[in-house]
């Protein structure tokens, strides 16, 4: 069943916390902790700085450092471009094969990940998917995981549902994952590459008349972090305005850490105007811990 935007009055957001609750190890922590990471460290100097950061912090939060690394290898001239740094010539000139062979490491790993039997029926988010997929309100589901574990689960649990559309925004496993940096940050042109808008996979068309239409948004495991804040800053500033749609807006989150996290980006979101966004809209919060 097609559905037009303005039909979409349910909107289901999720990331990797979906996939992590429904019991897969989706996280960048269990990739570079897997062999498919591990054998880029011969040879790949892109992973050999990943691994020394994981080593440094005992986390790593991949596409920002991205960002770090390639600014890292350029200096800035008083005119604001950006210079090559001679000892680093290597590093600039090896960072597209770099980038594109950690990308196909990574789509390796997840596909491994993937491959195991999990009991759907006792997670959280199996349940927020069944309200969504047996609701007679179309729903527009947006996932930014790059898994097939929502279309696997429509299969098995509810073939007789249609009122609904799914958008893989960055990508899938079966083509071209979207894994990079964001348009606000500014890396040298010899970088390019590295910019989610880069990559022809991105399926953001219509994302903003989406959220406008929608009356219910839901949000799991998803943490609005600041590497997409592209796609929202515009419109959760527009609903902390008098004259905004009212939303109906339900966050479910792991935690106090994650609330304090979720509070913070929402508060960057709607340039210091979180008050006015709880008094214009409902939210929810909802922790599955």
């Amino acid at each position: 069943m097609k559905q037009s935007i303005d039909e979409f009055k349910n909107v289901l957001i999720v990331g990797n916390g979906f996939d992590l609750n429904m019991g897969y190890k989706t996280s960048y922590s269990n990739f570079l902790d897997s062999h498919y990471f591990r054998e880029l460290l011969n040879n790949n100097l892109l992973a050999q700085y990943l691994d020394k950061c994981l080593k440094e912090s005992k986390w790593v939060d991949i596409e920002k450092e991205l960002y770090k690394y390639s600014t890292g290898l350029f200096y800035k001239t008083e005119e604001g471009r950006f210079g090559k740094i001679p000892q680093k010539t290597r590093q600039i000139e090896s960072l597209k094969e770099d980038y594109k062979r950690l990308c196909y490491s990574l789509r390796g790993y997840l596909n491994y990940a993937i491959n195991v039997e999990i009991k759907f029926k006792n997670n959280a988010a199996y349940r927020v998917l069944s309200d969504v997929l047996r609701s007679d309100i179309n729903t527009y589901i947006l996932t930014f995981n790059y898994t097939d574990i929502i279309e696997r689960l429509r299969n098995i649990y509810f073939q007789n549902c249609n009122k609904y559309c799914i958008n893989h925004i960055h990508g899938s496993l079966s083509n071209n994952i979207v894994f990079g940096i964001e348009d606000s940050v500014e890396v040298a042109k010899e970088h390019v590459f590295l910019y989610k808008s880069h990559n022809i996979n991105q399926n953001i068309n219509g994302l903003i008349s989406v959220f406008e239409n929608a009356k219910n948004i839901t949000f799991f495991g998803y943490s609005l972090g600041e590497t997409d804040h592209s796609y929202f800053d515009d419109f959760f500033k527009a609903q902390t305005m008098p004259d905004c749609k009212d939303k109906n807006f339900t966050f479910y989150y792991y935690g106090d850490n994650a609330y304090d996290d979720l509070i913070w980006q929402l508060k960057k979101l709607t340039n210091n105007r979180l008050s006015y966004l709880k008094q214009f809209n409902k939210l929810n919060f909802i922790d599955v811990k």
